[in-house]
């Protein structure tokens, strides 16, 4: 296996603060974690907040996940709810396999996060997808995968053949969507917009 940089942030946090560099003022880009999964902020997030949901394990996709992985991914998400910036319906996407097959640029498993107020799982585009209520199928091969997570809640919509292969998908509909030119997370860093995430990770109605 090639080096991976999430297996490698999960092994030490820090390791985004060394790849940063001194424009980041925080320790690491942590926002989660327990023994299962943890969650970092996203490169050149399009939206504040923008997080990252990652299994420890070298997995490519969430259908992959097990029991264990699956209880801690609602626990992360139940958190999330719960942080300043984030409303009462969590988006969430992901690319699934790898990335040679399908539309991942990366080849570890990370679901993306952001407020459900953008609409994109309202997108119509994505009406013709198969839809899954609080089940998270086992899936072959490449994918994509939209949801809505309110809490004890979740909706999937998932295609196994449609765009399959153009990186970034979402990441490109969310661009339409909130009428942004840039998508790509590879030309833009986005440091201002990373440092808005971690500020904004209060508990709702406290200070902390």
């Amino acid at each position: 296996m090639s080096k991976c940089y999430f297996c490698e942030e999960g092994k030490d946090f820090s390791i985004s603060k060394k790849r940063l560099g001194d424009s980041w003022p925080y320790k690491n880009d942590v926002v989660f974690h327990d023994d299962k999964v943890f969650a970092v902020v996203g490169v050149a997030p399009q939206v504040v907040p923008y997080v990252l949901i990652l299994p420890y394990r070298h997995i490519y996709s969430l259908s992959e996940m097990t029991i264990a992985e699956k209880n801690s991914l609602h626990k992360c998400l139940d958190y999330l709810l719960d942080r300043a910036g984030y409303g009462n319906e969590l988006c969430i996407f992901e690319h699934g396999g790898k990335s040679e097959s399908g539309s991942s640029s990366i080849d570890h498993c990370h679901i993306h996060v952001i407020d459900g107020k953008y609409g994109l799982f309202q997108h119509e585009e994505f009406a013709r997808f198969s839809s899954y209520t609080n089940y998270i199928p086992a899936i072959t091969g490449p994918y994509l995968m939209v949801g809505k997570y309110t809490r004890n809640h979740i909706v999937l919509k998932i295609s196994g053949n449609q765009q399959i292969h153009e990186h970034q998908f979402f990441r490109k509909k969310l661009a339409e969507i909130i009428g942004e030119k840039r998508w790509d997370w590879h030309e833009d860093e986005r440091i201002d917009h990373m440092i808005k995430v971690m500020k904004g990770f209060k508990k709702k109605g406290k200070n902390q």
